[in-house]
């Protein structure tokens, strides 16, 4: 939901959420074809840096490569790779810093892309969404009588997550669409906004 534009075809924190978490994985899977270390591995991103699918293999093969040289020896023993340890500058570019903690076996370890992002929504940035889904409506209205627009944040992703203030409820949205309603899936809550 959140970054979404016409002209990036979609959200871009969704789209670099989606590319962190295959990073991940595909750092995972780089390492543990060399290793057998069963490690949790958590990868802290700077913000505001727009990744693309193309940066993908190299930040991944580079993370497994300095994952490898951080090892912890302990059970449970853990380190921290800063910024300023990260060998190659593309991952230096996107990564803040790399934690790396031993487990006990391959049924603990886990590669995960950590993210915060803001959860409270603003009507100015409700707007723009719904601005940004009018331009179809005649489109749609060729196939049917009615178009309604349902908005869902999830919950999936930081960028499907919002806080819904009260007083969004008494704002009007304009919309070229008979209804705009909003869905809140993780607190099960609908509002509409228009119609």
């Amino acid at each position: 939901m959140r970054g979404q534009s016409m002209d990036h075809g979609g959200s871009v924190d969704r789209r670099n959420e989606i590319l962190r978490q295959q990073i991940a994985e595909k750092a995972r899977q780089a390492f543990e074809s060399r290793h057998s270390d069963p490690l949790m591995v958590r990868f802290l991103w700077h913000s505001g840096r727009r990744l693309r699918k193309a940066d993908v293999p190299g930040i991944s093969a580079s993370a497994a490569k300095i994952v490898g040289y951080y090892i912890p020896q302990t059970l449970f023993g853990s380190t921290r790779i800063a910024g300023n340890e990260l060998i190659d500058a593309t991952l230096r570019a996107f990564v803040s810093s790399i934690s790396v903690t031993r487990v006990r076996n391959k049924q603990q370890a886990l590669w995960s892309s950590i993210d915060a992002g803001f959860v409270s929504i603003s009507a100015t940035e409700l707007q723009e969404l719904v601005t940004s889904k009018n331009a179809k409506v005649q489109d749609y209205l060729e196939r049917c009588n009615e178009v309604w627009l349902l908005i869902v944040a999830d919950g999936g992703y930081i960028s499907s997550t919002a806080d819904f203030s009260e007083d969004i409820q008494q704002v009007h949205f304009r919309s070229a669409f008979r209804k705009v309603i909003f869905y809140d899936r993780s607190n099960q809550r609908i509002v509409t906004l228009a119609g």
